[in-house]
């Protein structure tokens, strides 16, 4: 299912932050709560496991305000985690004709406008059209967006997703989803290769470091 969808997308990305390190490696680092912390906002092509992009900021930087930093593709998917929901931004994407696929948070507001039928032996729980009724979330997103629930079994976990795309089927947005453990490969090889030898580096080198990384990796 996955290589179909690569070769029916016009283009596939993920975005996502994570890159943790320690004190005496990123001492210049500020985390939420200590120092540390680094953060590798990264935009991965999954058809071809290439990043396009890469912003470095410390642990107290919210991921969200990367999305401001990133060109985004017209007619492209961006798969996203939910730590990306403002719901500002993903407005924004969807006027320029961006298609995002992102988890839900589980405070979500809203209310349901279409209930369309699922096959539940597929994994699927729901595939709704809905309305967000939160305060600020119906005024940063006024228009409907499209809810879809999908229990896995082999990991015994339900997952919400949101997409502004109404046309492909429910479980293929599932599957786009999926193929986000792309990035978690690409995270796991650049935290066995980032190394620095000397305590205290400053942000300067160690940015050039982490940015010369995806070289190595394509």
């Amino acid at each position: 299912m996955i290589k179909l969808l690569f070769k029916s997308f016009p283009q596939l990305f993920c975005v996502t932050p994570t890159i943790s390190t320690s004190l005496t490696l990123c001492n210049w680092a500020q985390g939420k709560y200590s120092k540390g912390a680094v953060k590798a906002h990264t935009v991965l092509n999954l058809k071809g496991s290439i990043p396009e992009f890469i912003f470095i900021t410390d642990g107290k930087y919210h991921d969200v305000n990367a999305l401001d930093e990133i060109t985004f593709e017209a007619f492209a998917f961006y798969v996203m985690d939910k730590a990306y929901i403002d719901f500002k931004r993903p407005y924004r994407m969807k006027k320029a004709d961006v298609f995002f696929v992102v988890r839900a948070k589980k405070n979500l507001m809203s209310r349901v406008v279409i209930s369309n039928k699922v096959d539940k032996s597929t994994g699927l729980r729901c595939d709704q059209h809905i309305k967000l009724t939160g305060v600020k979330s119906r005024k940063h997103y006024p228009d409907k967006i499209r809810r879809i629930k999908y229990y896995d079994k082999q990991k015994e976990n339900t997952l919400v997703f949101l997409t502004n795309n109404f046309k492909l089927e429910a479980l293929e947005i599932a599957e786009v989803y999926r193929c986000r453990w792309q990035i978690e490969v690409f995270f796991k090889w650049i935290k066995q290769n980032y190394s620095s030898k000397h305590s205290g580096d400053i942000l300067k080198m160690q940015s050039k470091h982490i940015y010369g990384l995806p070289f190595m990796y394509t």
